[in-house]
């Protein structure tokens, strides 16, 4: 499949208004409720610094009852319906998502991806309906856990493929499997709702 296929179902910074109303609506069912979502774009074109530098998409105020309690920094991705859905792209038994490692790959504009310089303290994995305006599945990952675990075990290539841009100039990705990062989840929807634990379908 080529990158540019890949990136059809995959929105891994998408951040519209309309799916961080929702990311809002399950944070506040997950143990972080109640919260607040502040979002780090000054407008719908403009990057935010934190979000450029540093892969931070939003803050979450934490409440104790009126109370500001504490504050975390949160990396949105959604997956689109249509990839996370479908069995071909799964490994045992859990869909995939993906890591961007490379931006403007095969140009002279070239630079070190996401990966690098991720440091939010949470990434929110929220899996789309199929509709593409809520989510059936979410999942919240601890990003320190989740980074060294990968370091510490042989990088990025054991963990998935690496799919390049056919067109240069499109960002690079590993694709990696939610099954193996299970020990890096801090909360999940089937928490929430009953379901036998991250089985999807």
């Amino acid at each position: 499949m080529s990158i540019e296929s890949y990136t059809n179902f995959i929105q891994c910074r998408e951040n519209s208004d309309k799916l961080l109303t929702k990311i809002d609506e399950v944070l506040n069912q997950s143990i972080l409720a109640p919260c607040d979502i502040l979002p780090l774009r000054s407008d719908k074109k403009d990057e935010h610094l934190l979000d450029k530098h540093f892969g931070i998409d939003c803050i979450v105020i934490k409440y104790k009852e009126t109370i500001k309690e504490f504050r975390m920094t949160i990396q949105n991705k959604t997956i689109g319906y249509d990839w996370w859905s479908n069995k071909r792209y799964w490994k045992n038994n859990y869909p995939n998502f993906c890591q961007e490692t490379i931006n403007a790959h095969n140009t002279s504009f070239e630079r070190p991806g996401e990966w690098t310089y991720l440091t939010s303290q949470l990434i929110f994995l929220g899996y789309k309906n199929i509709t593409g305006d809520n989510f059936d599945r979410w999942v919240l990952l601890n990003t320190l856990s989740y980074k060294l675990k990968i370091d510490l075990n042989g990088g990025l290539e054991k963990f998935g493929k690496f799919y390049s841009g056919s067109t240069n100039g499109k960002s690079a990705y590993h694709v990696l499997s939610l099954g193996d990062f299970q020990d890096c989840i801090v909360d999940s929807s089937d928490r929430h709702t009953g379901k036998q634990q991250l089985t999807f379908l």
